[in-house]
């Protein structure tokens, strides 16, 4: 029989550079924490994490290795202001009796039957108010998204981690 050769594979004189997960997966939580913090929602929180992970896999090729720790919390907090920007700009679309509707019902947590006190109409006008503006609140984020949307289109225009907040506003429809 022949001898064998053992030997040690080829390495670089350079150092091997770190990828995406050892740059952006071990600081995952610390973006969850910030996230959470700036949101104050936990659905919220995940849908910027996972928006700013989607965005630091899309422009790895441009980190210069710099500060890692640092990177994935500052695409978080853009993300984070994107989201917001985006929201905001899609309720200032609506009219005025359906921005108020949602506003009272999503972000001020009223029940219907608050609702009906406060704008002193039916539960029924409410409901179908509710209904309406959810509608057309889809529609005018949509606009919005397509609007802040480079010409090179490559995600749907309504996903969960770039609709952010908006998706729970949507989903009752």
């Amino acid at each position: 029989m022949g001898s064998m050769i053992h030997s040690e594979p080829q390495r670089s004189a350079a150092p091997a550079m770190d990828g995406f997960d050892e740059v952006v997966l071990p600081h995952l939580d610390a973006a969850h924490r910030l996230a959470r913090w700036l949101m104050r929602h936990q659905h919220d929180a995940e849908d910027v994490v996972q928006n700013a992970s989607l965005r630091a896999s899309r422009y790895f090729r441009t980190f210069t290795r710099g500060d890692g720790p640092a990177w994935l919390p500052k695409i978080v907090r853009i993300a984070r202001i994107d989201d917001v920007a985006l929201i905001e700009g899609a309720l200032r679309g609506l009219p005025d009796r359906f921005r108020e509707l949602l506003v009272l019902r999503e972000l001020e947590d009223l029940s219907y039957r608050e609702l009906a006190a406060v704008l002193e109409v039916p539960i029924g006008t409410i409901m179908s108010g509710l209904s309406r503006a959810r509608q057309a609140f889809r529609v005018t984020l949509n606009n919005e998204l397509t609007r802040s949307t480079p010409a090179v289109n490559t995600r749907p225009a309504l996903s969960p981690p770039r609709a952010g907040a908006a998706v729970s506003i949507i989903e009752r429809t």
